[in-house]
């Protein structure tokens, strides 16, 4: 239906790039993708989006608690970190690292190990947030 009226619509003004009209532009959900619909903006760093509550506290209890600004759990670049329950790198449980970033699309964090007396080069990991905990 959308691009019916969007080939339409380009026919009787070709100058106009019809990409820019199919909803890829869409501001969408950040947890559901959901598009098209009123967005709540999260109150404590206004960059996240969501749908409904349930999206929200969904999408905190994931990842957004680890980099929401507002949150005293956030990870930022450069946080000493202790990696646990890893299953695919159990020999790296009990170590301390160092976030890289966050990796939006996974929504998991890049972490570094420093590298050991062997003179290795430093291992990085993509791990999930829940892997991780601060280093007091």
């Amino acid at each position: 239906e959308v691009m019916n009226r969007v080939n339409v619509f380009s026919t009787v003004m070709p100058h106009c790039d019809p990409n820019a009209l199919t909803g890829a532009t869409l501001q969408r959900c950040d947890h559901c993708q959901r598009g098209g619909i009123k967005l709540a903006k999260c109150s404590g760093c206004a960059l996240a989006k969501f749908c409904s509550r349930e999206c929200q506290a969904k999408a905190w209890k994931n990842t957004h608690k680890y980099v929401c600004k507002a949150s005293k759990h956030r990870f930022e670049e450069g946080t000493q970190v202790v990696l646990y329950g890893l299953v695919k790198a159990a020999q790296h449980n009990g170590k301390t690292a160092v976030v890289v970033k966050f990796l939006p699309e996974t929504g998991r964090f890049c972490i570094e190990l420093p590298p050991n007396s062997e003179g290795e080069s430093p291992i990085q990991l993509s791990t999930k947030p829940q892997n991780l905990q601060r280093k007091m």
